[in-house]
């Protein structure tokens, strides 16, 4: 009797392990993303983000980007909370704007609280190399109005000075 509770044990342990396997989050893979500000083109590391936005981009690198322009905004992080500060200007830490290389690591979905202007947002993001990625449309939607066009190679323009096209429905 002892044997078969071994036994029976065991066998639960692998069919346990063996459904982790299959029911593992996804995994985001690290590529170069295309991005130009204002006319300014910016080739930086980039994720694809949860609900699938290949254009997953580091909300430091957003930052940097949009810094000086009317839609520029501040990122801190305390109490691991990710807190965004809508017309303040960016803080560099020196590790904005890096350049894709096939030494970047697989992210994965991040569970990271976010805020801005004080009130919780729900932004979902991917984290890779102890960074945020987050969809850069959802996310530029969240610090105000500004105007974006996805290409059909993959890039994406921003223009921080266009009116946004409104919705047409």
């Amino acid at each position: 009797m002892k044997k078969l509770i071994a036994i029976l044990t065991v066998i639960v342990l692998l069919v346990s392990m063996n459904a982790s396997v299959f029911a593992a989050d996804p995994v985001y893979k690290a590529r170069e993303i295309t991005i130009t500000v204002n006319g300014k083109v910016h080739k930086l590391l980039g994720y694809e983000a949860p609900g699938g936005d290949p254009n997953g981009v580091k909300i430091r690198d957003v930052a940097a980007l949009l810094n000086g322009t009317s839609k520029q905004f501040n990122v801190t992080f305390n109490n691991d909370v990710v807190n965004i500060i809508p017309g303040e200007a960016y803080t560099p830490m020196g590790t904005e704007l890096r350049k894709y290389d096939s030494s970047a690591k697989d992210g994965a979905y991040s569970t990271h609280t976010f805020m801005l202007n004080g009130d919780y947002c729900g932004v979902e993001a991917t984290l890779a190399e102890d960074y945020n990625y987050v969809s850069l449309g959802s996310f530029l939607y969240l610090i105000g109005d500004i105007y974006i066009m996805y290409n059909e190679d993959g890039s994406v323009e921003i223009d921080t000075e266009a009116e946004p096209m409104a919705d047409v429905g």
